[in-house]
């Protein structure tokens, strides 16, 4: 049979089999091009094929195939990429889909290797991941010896997909974007997904897992770096000093005063037992480091902990300038992996004189807490829940905004 005809089929199929995704693939057209290594690729509202490699897949596959691409484009993974290395995030694209696809009881080639600890993980979280796993093998492979040429071929492949084999698309068609695309994309695809949702559930066929990302998708962002500054600054009263210029202007020449307030003493926590993703640890202490960059009178108390306290510091603005190195140091030296426990942290500072705790965790902590006499922050992580806490003011930290 012509190929074209099969995508035509398969996508029909979809529309009765799969309405959410038969819905959504309504929107592209098929064109051949025998120039992509996998079976299909998609590139704006076009799905193209090579016939040679679609004659390998049955029907049931390229249904596979055409959801799994569709959803790349709907949940904007093309732009998403950002700086990252090209080859782990395809890899870690290619995982947070297939999970979804396989929680919708689609059936994946036999070739595709799903990994069970991506699942439920977003494509940033995965490819946090894979880039600490990646670093932590060549670090246990690490010869002080002159390598070998076997060990130079595996350094210079170490960015090569992560050891992960995806047969299902290929991804050279994507292309870069401008911020005003991407967000016409975002928009345009957020409606389309919320068409496809109701047009599912009216058939009594929309998969829980679909449902889920998409009110997750679609759900209006609120941007958790405006409130985490909000919620910090409100703490120091702000005047002007002109005797003590700020310092973050005068590096450009600026002479501007420096805010002079009361002391802003705050303490941030930083749940260590495993859940954080490094990815969402270095967004959540940079944001920080902004804050803090635009005060001149501070105490911050830095706190890693798990299930018992692993690190500790203390930083005032007296005894450093450069609170961006300070706080790096401590973050590379952030150890844990233990269960999850607030207590430790309450109790540490317990008889200290602050003015909020902001703490860096997933939620998933059953100690029952009694409320302290300073303010609460929670940083809730991207897969973290906000349930387990009654009390304080709770944020969700979203690495992709």
């Amino acid at each position: 049979m012509d190929q074209k005809k099969r995508l035509e089929k398969a996508r029909i199929q979809l529309l009765i089999n799969n309405p959410f995704f038969g819905h959504l693939a309504n929107y592209f057209q098929f064109k051949e091009n025998k120039t992509i290594k996998g079976p299909i690729a998609t590139k704006n509202k076009t799905i193209y094929y090579n016939p040679k490699n679609t004659t390998q897949y049955n029907n049931e596959e390229l249904q596979t195939s055409i959801a799994h691409v569709i959803m790349h484009t709907a949940l904007g993974h093309d732009w998403r990429q950002g700086n990252r290395n090209k080859k782990i995030w395809d890899t870690s694209t290619d995982q947070a889909v297939n999970h979804l696809l396989n929680a919708s009881n689609f059936t994946l080639p036999k070739q595709t290797e799903l990994k069970a600890n991506f699942k439920d993980k977003s494509a940033e979280e995965i490819y946090a991941e894979l880039k600490k796993q990646i670093k932590e093998k060549n670090n246990k492979n690490q010869d002080k010896k002159q390598p070998n040429q076997k060990q130079i071929k595996e350094k210079n492949n170490q960015y090569k997909g992560a050891s992960l084999e995806n047969k299902i698309d290929s991804h050279e068609t994507w292309e870069k974007t401008t911020k005003k695309q991407q967000k016409n994309n975002q928009e345009e695809w957020k409606r389309r997904m919320t068409e496809a949702a109701k047009h599912a559930e009216k058939e009594g066929q929309l998969p829980g897992t679909i449902e889920r990302k998409v009110k997750k998708t679609t759900k209006p962002k609120i941007n958790w770096r405006h409130q985490l500054r909000r919620y910090i600054i409100q703490h120091a009263r702000d005047d002007y000093n002109w005797m003590r210029p700020n310092r973050r202007l005068l590096q450009y020449n600026i002479y501007y005063p420096s805010a002079r307030n009361e002391k802003l003493e705050i303490a941030v926590a930083i749940d260590t037992s495993g859940s954080i993703s490094q990815n969402q640890l270095e967004t959540f202490l940079s944001e920080v480091k902004e804050i803090l960059n635009y005060t001149d009178n501070y105490k911050i108390i830095l706190i890693a902990c798990d299930a018992k306290i692993q690190n500790y510091r203390e930083i005032t603005s007296e005894e450093t300038t450069n609170i961006n190195k300070t706080i790096q140091k401590f973050a590379e030296n952030i150890k844990g992996g233990g269960g999850t426990k607030y207590s430790p942290v309450l109790e540490k500072l317990k008889n200290k004189q602050i003015n909020a705790l902001i703490y860096l965790t997933d939620g998933k902590c059953n100690e029952k807490l009694k409320k302290p006499k300073y303010d609460v922050i929670w940083a809730i992580s991207q897969q973290g829940t906000t349930e387990r806490i009654n009390f304080g003011k709770k944020i969700q930290i979203n690495t992709e905004n």
